[in-house]
């Protein structure tokens, strides 16, 4: 219980530490969202980048079974962009199976749909990210927004890498999406940004 209460708090403290430090936070209003997004207050979108089109494709497909295990009728709008490879595991994802290439999930209550169908894409073109990020906000509107990409880091040379495509995505590419991710969403910043993957911390 104990335990419990301290992640909980540590949350709450990473959220406040990512979120909007402007007139309109300290007043108490929701961070900046689309213009035509009919959100409740406090409110969450969460989008899941998962690069797995590598030999981290068994791993992710198990984080994914988890965070699909979240209520969403009253919780949060989960979305995430999963990229699978042809040569890696064969290991099926809920009722979505075994597939290869990228597909766009909505996940919640334990259960996957699918939203689109990309096939065959370079989830190291920073160009895919920030598509991801400005429709998924659009079609999700919240009062916060949240973003975890997975797959192997290596700290400054960036996140990565996507097989098929021998690309990773560098620091510089990953302020490029998300930059313009938000911009086309007409959003001013997420609330938080996370990293599924090793060194993506360091300073």
């Amino acid at each position: 219980m104990r335990r419990a209460a301290v992640v909980g708090l540590v949350f709450v403290m990473l959220a406040g530490a990512c979120s909007r430090t402007d007139d309109a936070s300290i007043s108490g209003e929701p961070s900046a969202r689309g213009e035509d997004a009919a959100a409740e207050d406090g409110s969450w979108t969460i989008l899941q980048y998962s690069m797995a089109d590598n030999n981290l494709e068994e791993f992710m497909m198990v984080d994914l079974e988890e965070l699909a295990e979240v209520e969403s009728d009253d919780g949060p709008n989960i979305v995430a962009l999963v990229d699978r490879s042809e040569e890696e595991s064969e290991v099926a994802l809920g009722d979505q199976g075994d597939w290869a290439g990228a597909r766009i999930l909505r996940l919640g209550n334990g259960e996957f749909s699918t939203l689109s169908e990309l096939g065959d894409v370079n989830t190291g073109d920073p160009a895919l990210l920030a598509d991801f990020i400005s429709e998924s906000i659009k079609e999700n509107p919240a009062d916060h927004y949240g973003l975890v990409i997975s797959d192997h880091g290596a700290s400054w040379p960036g996140i990565g890498p996507d097989d098929s495509f021998d690309d990773s995505l560098e620091l510089a590419e990953l302020q490029t999406a998300l930059g313009d991710g938000l911009e086309a969403a007409g959003v001013e910043r997420l609330d938080v940004l996370g990293f599924d993957a090793c060194l993506m911390a360091s300073y």
